[in-house]
């Protein structure tokens, strides 16, 4: 008695149905990741979510286990600690210690203070053009981030990131600055450590 004995389906049948068994757990398994991400792209692409774009000088990739630290010389535009805080919390994942400088300050007194600080890079950031919504004072729909990356022992610059973030052109809202920027800051952030 053969107890392996198929009734009547062809040889190659069951082969095929094991195909396409792992043919269908390979597609599920790819499917909503793939998918996510293309809804995201397509969604900032017409405009239904906020936008940012990011262009950098050189494509310079730090070890997670730098020391950084960050300044952030905003002017009137927008408030400086508000900025700071959401940037030390975007790079605080991907970096082993992230320090700030607490004050305003030139550059130059940047570099400084970072080399005081015994900090491997510092990211100077400055502000060009935020467009801020005329009734709320922290609403923002545009905000261009210049970011610039220094080796604070040579006191070379090695990376020039520039950062926009907007909010949907045809929307009547504005966001604040933790929801504009939360993301594309992230995205510096992972690009720094080779993450992205």
């Amino acid at each position: 008695m053969n107890i392996f004995k198929r009734s009547g389906a062809a040889p190659g049948l069951f082969f095929t149905q094991g195909l396409m068994v792992a043919w269908l757990i390979l597609l599920a398994a790819c499917t909503p990741s793939h998918t996510i991400d293309k809804t995201v792209d397509y969604a900032r692409k017409v405009g239904v979510i906020n936008q940012y774009d990011i262009n950098r000088l050189h494509h310079w990739v730090m070890s997670p286990e730098t020391q950084l630290v960050i300044a952030a010389n905003t002017g009137e535009q927008i408030d400086e600690q508000v900025l700071t805080q959401l940037l030390v919390t975007q790079f605080s994942p991907y970096f082993g210690h992230v320090a700030t400088i607490s004050k305003a300050v030139s550059y130059k007194a940047a570099v400084s203070s970072a080399s005081k600080q015994q900090g491997d890079f510092l990211i100077f950031t400055t502000v060009n053009q935020p467009f801020a919504d005329d009734e709320h004072r922290d609403a923002y729909h545009e905000v261009n981030l210049l970011l610039t990356v220094v080796d604070v022992n040579s006191g070379r610059i090695v990376d020039r990131i520039k950062m926009s973030a907007n909010t949907p052109p045809w929307t009547t809202y504005h966001s604040g600055l933790d929801k504009l920027l939360a993301e594309p800051l992230a995205e510096v952030a992972r690009q720094l450590t080779g993450s992205s």
